[in-house]
């Protein structure tokens, strides 16, 4: 199996309560500084651009090729895990800047955005103040699932990032990578239910599993869709966005995530 896939045996844990966490919004603040980061590429490639072109360009510009730039690269990769590496996309960008701009960027121009993308996240991102101690409570009563749409090598950053460490945070962890799909498509959680049930060699009772999330177009239907509990924590990037159905809509919505200790 996968390397990331983590199971510790936990006896204080009721084997019967499965809690399902993602990371991005979730665990921790890291949507926001993604946003930031790329904002900062915009600015680092239309200075790059006006300098050695007749043509200027603009901030605004150079945000709206990116726009298009990560719905095609979407396009090229519905629900698979491509869909969310940074390089690629990044690649898909610049490709585009140079077609329409009738320039060549650098031979390395691509690998420093990367760098500039990694260092200001990394800087940036963090754990939300109680996200180790209410991870550690949870692990005491329930199973505790890592389960995020990122590919692998993302994942081991970000949880490494967020102080996240396996049999002490969580028991499982699980990417997109890993299980070949992404949410919300429901082959993600079936995947991942059949996943649990091989390792603890029995049925999961769905009425047992609770779901947190962050955002309400991803994070929800999915799990309502196997009679999941579903939790929502308001933070991050996600925060003022409301549910635009009623599959979008948690079972609870809480602030802070020690408050999932009163509900789990």
């Amino acid at each position: 199996m996968n390397s990331l896939k983590t199971r510790t045996k936990v006896s204080q844990a009721d084997d019967d309560k499965l809690v399902i966490l993602d990371i991005d919004g979730t665990l921790g603040l890291s949507l926001i500084p993604e946003e930031e980061a790329f904002r900062k590429i915009f600015g680092l490639v239309c200075r790059e651009v006006n300098k050695d072109c007749d043509t200027r360009i603009s901030e605004k510009e150079v945000e709206q090729f990116y726009k298009q730039a990560k719905k095609e690269h979407y396009e090229m990769y519905p629900l698979k895990p491509k869909r969310h590496n940074k390089k690629l996309r990044l690649r898909i960008f610049l490709d585009k800047i140079q077609e329409n701009n009738g320039l060549e960027f650098a031979s390395n121009f691509l690998d420093k955005l990367h760098k500039v993308y990694w260092d200001y996240f990394v800087a940036h991102a963090k754990p939300y103040p109680d996200t180790c101690k209410t991870l550690e409570e949870l692990m005491q009563k329930s199973i505790v699932v890592i389960a995020t749409n990122n590919e692998d090598k993302e994942t081991k950053i970000k949880t490494k990032l967020f102080g996240l460490e396996a049999g002490k945070h969580y028991r499982y962890l699980f990417s997109s990578e890993q299980l070949g799909v992404c949410k919300p498509a429901p082959e993600f959680i079936e995947k991942l239910i059949q996943r649990l049930e091989e390792d603890l060699g029995k049925p999961i009772s769905c009425k047992r599993v609770f779901v947190v999330g962050d955002d309400p177009s991803k994070d929800f239907a999915w799990a309502k869709s196997i009679g999941a509990i579903t939790i929502r924590i308001k933070r991050d990037l996600h925060a003022n966005r409301e549910p635009s159905n009623s599959d979008e809509k948690p079972d609870y919505t809480v602030d802070n995530l020690s408050e999932l200790l009163d509900i789990i």
